[in-house]
């Protein structure tokens, strides 16, 4: 009966030691990173922006409204 004990617990440790030299996604931990860095940067602008709004009040609100946000789309100007 030892025998066949072992003969399980080697088939497990087989199992483990497939998986983890198993072929991984590309990216690994970095995956991620460039949505967290968005959201850092989305997040920053609006923290900014409402601290410049709070110092400058109308006349930032004014600048604002004449001069594109993060991406310089063409405008209507009028």
């Amino acid at each position: 009966m030892a025998q066949v004990s072992n003969i399980g617990r080697v088939r497990r440790i087989q199992t483990y030691l497939q998986h983890r030299s198993a072929p991984r996604p590309p990216g690994g931990p970095l995956k991620n990173s460039g949505s967290a860095f968005t959201g850092y940067i989305l997040f920053g602008t609006w923290i900014e922006e409402r601290t410049l709004i709070a110092e400058h009040g109308e006349r930032y609100l004014a600048y604002r409204r004449s001069v594109p946000a993060l991406i310089p789309w063409p405008m209507n100007r009028r």
